[in-house]
């Protein structure tokens, strides 16, 4: 069995995309974990496709068009990993690495009373 992902948000970035027929495979790397998630290329289900290239930062038109994989690799998203009885692990949604970014530096803020701490590397 396979060792269950923490649930939470994390920041990705694509390592790997594949054409696989009527879908797309494209793997994303954090720090810490490695997924690969299927993305249909029409149908109802294009809608993640979307969700993803747009929290990647990439426009998107509204009539169909080449999607050059090769373009994907490196850019980074952030996403949300659940567990899901049925799917296994999977990154739930898509969004915006700033937003995530901004929401921690948020958090870190509020904790330290107002001021940013200084850290030591």
């Amino acid at each position: 069995m396979k060792k269950k992902i923490p649930e939470g948000d994390y920041i990705f970035w694509i390592v790997r995309a594949e054409p696989s027929r009527r879908m797309i495979q494209v793997t994303f790397q954090s720090r810490e974990i490695s997924l690969t998630e299927s993305f249909p290329t029409s149908g109802p289900g294009v809608w993640r496709l979307k969700e993803m290239l747009e929290a990647c930062g990439k426009k998107i038109l509204r009539q169909r068009g080449k999607l050059h994989l090769d373009k994907l690799i490196g850019l980074e998203c952030a996403g949300s990993v659940v567990n899901d009885e049925e799917l296994g692990t999977v990154i739930g949604a898509f969004f915006s690495p700033q937003n995530l970014k901004e929401n921690f530096a948020t958090v870190i803020r509020e904790m330290s009373g107002g001021e940013m701490p200084r850290y030591v590397m």
